[in-house]
């Protein structure tokens, strides 16, 4: 999933698609400079009806779908909550890739899948998380 899912990877798999398509808003978007390019970008030229952020998308969609699908099919969780940065695209992300999970989850049109929802801390989870360990431990007793 880090490979293909994290910021990272849309960041780099942005650039790339930018390097091969000079004609792309991305490259308005970042300055010219491949360096500027963030997760944001790219949605910022799906906005724009950039036909290469939108192949980057759909292509970033596909490989999310694959992963949260295996995740899906192994435990039947009630609900997906995604986080990051990432998850701040909201619905250019959360609706293709709420579609694309029912045909890639194993009996996803028998039994459904569940509903993709944008984590209320966003971002901050991780330090918010690592802030209440910091104060009740992970090995704290409970009389």
């Amino acid at each position: 999933m880090e490979a293909y899912c994290s910021a990272t990877a849309l960041i780099s798999q942005t650039r790339k698609a930018a390097l091969s398509n000079r004609a792309s808003v991305l490259w308005e978007l970042c300055g010219g400079d491949m360096e500027a390019i963030e997760g944001k970008t790219l949605f910022d030229a799906v906005k724009l009806n950039d036909p290469t952020a939108k192949q980057v998308l759909e292509q970033y969609v596909e490989y999310l779908s694959s992963g949260i699908s295996t995740y899906i099919t192994l435990f039947r969780p009630d609900k997906i909550i995604l986080g990051g940065g990432i998850a701040e695209a909201g619905d250019l992300l959360i609706k293709p890739l709420q579609q694309r999970l029912i045909p890639n989850t194993f009996a996803g049109t028998e039994i459904g899948v569940p509903q993709i929802v944008k984590a209320k801390l966003g971002n901050d989870a991780g330090i918010i998380g690592a802030a209440f360990l910091g104060k009740y431990g992970v090995n704290r007793r409970r009389n």
